[in-house]
């Protein structure tokens, strides 16, 4: 298995890709897909 880190850009990119989806899709959907990416890459 990879063995990820979070750095401060990352950090930042997942704010933005929520910040999008709420826009677009609601917090729910922002909530969902966020969650799935982080259970992916377990951060």
């Amino acid at each position: 298995m990879l063995d990820f880190q979070r750095t401060k850009k990352a950090e930042q990119d997942l704010k933005e890709i929520y910040q999008y989806g709420y826009r677009q899709h609601g917090e729910r959907q922002a909530d969902r897909y966020i969650h799935k990416l982080e259970k992916h890459f377990i951060f």
